[in-house]
C-alpha cells in the first residue's frame, strides 16, 4: 500500500523500532510510520527533503537504499 499525500508540508518520522516510534510521538507530535527504508511505502517523487540519521551502518544493500530514496525524491529535491 501506498501512503496517500496530502498538500502542503507533511513531515514524518520513520523507524523499524516500534519503541523509537512511540517515544518521539509522545515527545514532539510528529507522525509516525514504522516501515523498512529499503521499501518505502511513497508514491514516486513526493519528497521535497529526506533526512536520515543514523541509518547507513544498518542498511544491507546501500545502493538499493539510495535507489529507493531517489524514486521518493522530487527532482531538485535534497
Amino acid at each position: 500500500p501506498v501512503v496517500p499525500g496530502g498538500e502542503g508540508p507533511f513531515l514524518v518520522c520513520a523507524d523499524l523500532v516500534q519503541d523509537m516510534l512511540l517515544r518521539i510521538k509522545e515527545e514532539t507530535g510528529v507522525p509516525v510510520l514504522c516501515l523498512d527504508a529499503q521499501e518505502l511505502p511513497f508514491r514516486d517523487r513526493c519528497f521535497d527533503l529526506i533526512w536520515c540519521g543514523l541509518l547507513a551502518d544498518h542498511i544491507p544493500s546501500v545502493r538499493e537504499w539510495i535507489q529507493e530514496l531517489c524514486r521518493v525524491l522530487k527532482p531538485g529535491g535534497r
